[in-house]
């Protein structure tokens, strides 16, 4: 467990600086950390082992403890997204400001019809 943690942990830390898959030195940890964790799951799953450290069968026959994990997979998946999402748009809506008042509006303006609108509306200078 300890082995795939941390291999998992170099090839996110290394990922952005190295470029993800192009490099080795982030291709075989994250290789290494996958191939670790399913031997751990293995070890800890199987029927002879006397004290398992997550009780894996059983955490998957009981409905409501599996249901429990995957909202809690699915709150983290939202949350995780909304960290990287939420800067990402407060950038981009900062880059458009600078181009003047009307910048932020191209943001939410795609389509012709929105233009149109928008240059009717749009406040004017006196």
């Amino acid at each position: 467990m300890l082995a795939s943690m941390v291999g998992g942990q170099i090839a996110l830390s290394r990922g952005e600086r190295d470029m993800w898959f192009q490099s080795p030195f982030i291709v075989l940890p994250l290789v290494i950390s996958v191939l670790c964790f399913a031997a751990f799951l293995w070890w800890d799953s199987r029927d002879g082992n006397q004290n398992p450290v997550f009780h894996v069968s059983t955490i998957l026959s009981q409905r409501k403890c599996t249901a429990a994990f995957g909202v809690v997979l699915l709150c983290g998946i939202f949350l995780g997204a909304g960290l990287y999402v939420i800067p990402r748009l407060l950038d981009t809506a900062k880059r458009l400001e600078s181009d003047g008042p009307e910048g932020p509006a191209r943001l939410c303006l795609t389509d012709r019809s929105s233009r149109q609108w928008y240059q009717r509306l749009r406040p004017r200078e006196l």
